[in-house]
This record gives C-alpha cells, structure tokens and sequence, in this order.
C-alpha cells in the first residue's frame, strides 16, 4: 500500500526526476540556486511522506549539494537532522541511505560546516 501513488504524486516524482537530472548541467544549478527551487524540494522533503517523491527530492538536493550556495544554505534549511533521521530509519532503503552520504560529503567541502559534521548526532 506504501508504494500506491496517487496522480498527484506520480506527476510530483516525474517533475522532481527531471529536475534532478538538469542539476548535472551547471548553468541549469546555478539557475535553480538564483530561483529557490530547494526550498520547493524542501517542503516536499518535509511534507510529502511518499517514499520515491523522498528519493527524487534527495536525488535533487544531492545535485544542487555541489553547489557553494546551497552547501551554505542546506544545512540552514535545517537538513542534516533530516538527513541524520533518513539515514537511520529502518524505512530508508540502501538507495535513500547513499544519497544522504552523497549530500553529506558535498556539504563537507564548505569548511564552515566541518563543525557540525563533527557533532555526535551526526
């Protein structure tokens, strides 16, 4: 019953998996940077219970992650509880679980967030 997607939910996950593939083109970041587009997926992260709209949210913020911007902005958003909690839910599939540490690791390139990447809960 988990995996049933209602209409809504199938055209949510089929935009976010676009969305996701564009961010491996830098002008295509730097312009969901410039518009706010995280904070859209950011909700849908927060609100949005489906497990596969979860995975192409991450999948986005995994690519928009390589971006300076977004590694400062991300963890403000209030990500890396988020993330911590992902990573450690029994629900979290082992795809779930990399794209957590593929976000970790392009958080970690902003030394301003060596502090809390070294937090015990993290």
């Amino acid at each position: 019953a988990g995996f049933i997607n209602t209409d809504r939910e199938e055209i949510l996950i089929n935009a976010l998996f676009c969305l996701a593939n564009m961010t491996g083109d830098p002008f295509e970041r730097a312009w969901m940077m410039e518009n706010g587009t995280y904070r859209q997926v950011w909700q849908h992260m927060t609100e949005n219970r489906n497990l596969r709209v979860m995975q192409y949210a991450l999948a986005l913020l995994r690519g928009l992650a390589v971006e300076p911007e977004a590694q400062e902005i991300l963890p403000r958003l209030g990500l890396v509880p988020h993330l911590v909690g992902i990573f450690t839910s029994m629900a979290a599939t082992g795809f779930l679980k990399t794209l957590v540490l593929d976000i970790f690791l392009h958080l970690s390139f902003r030394s301003s967030n060596a502090d809390m990447m070294l937090q015990p809960n993290v």
